[in-house]
């Protein structure tokens, strides 16, 4: 810290701390995403499973893509809320 006084990098320090300081903010909305496609890729190919149950119902298709859809939708307000993005409509 000394020496970024001495050569006047304040501002490069000061870029950095704040750098350093978002990558655990970053990263844990980065798992959160992943962790979103997992669950509903696992959702997906258990409501893929149920579908032959049903047979070819389009219904069940619209339905069970609306919730993929909206899993989707969840986990990544999810992740950019975490990130720190204002996702909010004012």
């Amino acid at each position: 810290m000394i020496s970024t006084e001495i050569f006047n990098f304040n501002d490069i320090t000061n870029a950095l701390n704040k750098v350093f300081a978002y990558l655990p903010q970053l990263i844990t909305s980065i798992t959160i995403l992943l962790a979103g496609v997992f669950i509903t890729d696992q959702v997906k190919s258990k409501l893929s499973s149920l579908q032959g149950a049903f047979g070819n119902n389009s219904i069940f298709k619209i339905i069970s893509n609306v919730v993929i859809m909206e899993m989707m939708f969840f986990f990544i307000l999810m992740s950019l809320g975490q990130a720190g993005v204002d996702n909010r409509q004012h």
